[in-house]
Formats: structure tokens, C-alpha cells, sequence
């Protein structure tokens, strides 16, 4: 599968030593002082086979026409873009050039039967107003232990940036957010995110999901992975 990443914010060397970073599980720190493993780009980046990065590298602005460029000349089986507030477009403002931006994306995905992945910022949630002299709860207190409410991570069709019209072109909608875990978090929840499917055109249907990322596998895959492995090393350690 030929797959093409638009990146519209970050340079492709920005996202290939993020995606080593995080899947080599280095901090940012350790990683800006290279306190890590020489090998873990040889190791990672393997992964990215078939993925082509394209954008702000050619140091170029995108909207319509180069989108459809690449659609002519690369044809790729997905495209995603990233993200929908860095596309230039013709209006007389913001909300305008939105909407003529998504009225083209939509007229791609129909023309040249490719689909396209566009990722788009939530708006962000009001902050709370605290009292002048809250004090923070003292150590041990169970306040640390409280998971935040979802709602005040996930934003809803509402709560997406700039227009209404985004929404009605797009066949699918998901929305993602990783929930602040707390201090007596496994190492499951800690790479646990929440996926909302808020519209889905084909089966008008709406979902929740909670996916497990970890090691480069989703749970499912992870769980198969692991199986196989506990199966070898039982099967080493059977006396003969």
C-alpha cells in the first residue's frame, strides 16, 4: 500500500526522530542529550517502509492544485494531511478559505476514488477559573488518584475549528484523546487512548473505542505477539 504523508508543521527529519523517540520510549530530555541507544533508528525505522513523506520540506505552501498533483503523479492508495489549517485556499477569510478548502478535498476523494485523511484541531476547552487562594491538595490526598472527566478532552462536532461545512463533507469523523493517567496508572493505561466515532456515512453508525498502543502493536496484535513468544520460551525451557 503506497501511503503519503502531507505534513503541513513539522519537516520530515522533525517526524522521523519523533516517531524513533517515542518508539524506542526515550524522553525528550534523555533523547536531546543522546542518553540512548545509537541503534534505534536502524531498529524503527524499518516500520516506515512504504510511507513517503511530503510538504513543508519542498518549502512550498499547499491548497487544491498541489494536493491534486500529487494524486496525478505519485497515486497513492492514501494520502493523509496534516493538517487542514495549514492548507491555503481562496476566501475572504478565514471561515470562507475553510470552506472552499473542504469542498475541495471532497471533490479529490470523489474524482480520483482516493481516500484522504485530514487531520483537524479541536477547539480548545475553556479553562477553569480557580479560586485566588486554592491551595493544592496535600500529598497522599485521593484528589491525585481522580481520573478527569472525558468531556473535558473531547470537544464533539461542535467543538471543531472553523466551519460546520467540514463536517458535512466528511464520510467519516473520529476524534481522539489520551486521558491524563495518575499516579497509580499500569503501563497499560498509560498507552491508552479514547476514539470517538462521532459520523460514519456508509453505516450511520456512532462508537466509542479504547485502543492500547505499546511497542509498535495495538493490544490485539500485541497480545498475539506476546502469546508467541511465551509459547517459544516455554517450549526452550521443556526439559528433554
Amino acid at each position: 500500500t503506497k501511503v503519503i504523508f502531507l505534513s503541513l508543521e513539522m519537516s520530515t527529519s522533525q517526524l522521523l526522530k519523533r516517531y524513533v523517540r517515542d518508539r524506542a520510549h526515550v524522553e525528550k530530555e534523555a533523547y536531546r542529550y543522546r542518553m540512548f541507544n545509537s541503534n534505534i533508528a536502524d531498529t524503527y525505522l524499518p516500520d516506515l517502509d512504504g510511507l513517503k513523506f511530503a510538504g513543508i520540506d519542498e518549502g512550498m505552501r499547499y491548497g487544491i492544485p498541489e494536493i491534486e498533483s500529487i494524486l496525478k503523479t505519485e497515486k497513492p492508495e492514501l494520502l493523509i494531511i496534516d493538517n487542514l489549517n495549514k492548507l491555503k485556499g481562496e476566501g475572504r477569510g478565514e471561515l470562507e478559505v475553510t470552506q472552499n478548502v473542504s469542498q475541495g478535498i471532497l471533490n479529490l476523494t470523489r474524482q480520483y476514488k482516493v481516500p484522504i485523511i485530514v487531520i483537524h484541531h479541536a477547539n480548545k476547552a475553556m479553562p477553569t477559573v480557580r479560586k485566588k487562594r486554592e491551595e493544592p491538595p496535600p500529598a497522599g490526598s485521593d484528589a491525585y488518584k481522580k481520573k478527569p472527566e472525558e468531556g473535558a478532552l473531547f470537544r464533539g462536532l461542535s467543538g471543531m475549528r472553523g466551519t460546520n461545512k467540514t463536517a458535512d463533507d466528511a464520510d467519516i469523523i473520529l476524534e481522539i484523546a489520551r486521558m491524563p493517567w495518575t499516579l497509580e496508572a499500569t503501563p497499560w493505561d498509560k498507552t491508552k487512548s479514547s476514539l470517538w466515532a462521532y459520523k460514519d456515512r456508509e453505516f450511520d453508525a456512532t462508537a466509542k473505542l479504547e485502543i492500547y498502543y505499546y511497542e509498535g502493536n495495538f493490544y490485539e496484535d500485541y497480545k498475539k505477539v506476546k502469546e508467541e513468544q511465551d509459547k517459544k520460551t516455554k517450549q526452550v525451557l521443556i526439559p528433554v
